[in-house]
């Protein structure tokens, strides 16, 4: 008789993780326009990595004391109405290498307005 042992082995694969660098600069400023309570708001959020950024959004709060009204080359932002305040949120769908977008709107009211930071949510 020939007695034959066979070993099993499973494949395993070979899993390579790609890290990739999500690097990018956002920016808000507040410029002071015409009468007292007037605010140009200008966003910019910057792709300074190696790589498409994709699905990004910027959100920006203003209080409810103040009316926005966005430039005409700007898109439309998702508002979500919070106590004391609105949150403007923009979705970006994809920023190329080295490129930039810019989002500009006024405000105007009274009260007491903070300039916050914008944020990205990734």
């Amino acid at each position: 008789t020939v007695s034959q042992e066979l070993e099993f082995r499973p494949e395993v694969p070979v899993i390579e993780a790609l890290h990739i660098r999500r690097k990018f600069r956002t920016s808000k400023e507040v410029v002071p326009i015409g009468d007292l309570g007037n605010y140009r708001i200008i966003l910019t959020l910057e792709n300074i990595g190696e790589s498409t950024l994709h699905n990004l959004v910027l959100l920006d709060k203003v209080p409810d004391s103040f009316e926005y009204n966005l430039m005409p080359d700007t898109a439309k932002p998702k508002i979500t109405d919070e106590v004391g305040q609105d949150t403007l949120k923009w979705e970006i769908d994809e920023l190329g290498i080295g490129e930039n977008l810019e989002i500009s709107y006024e405000i105007s009211g009274t009260g007491e307005y903070s300039p916050s930071d914008a944020q990205l949510a990734l």
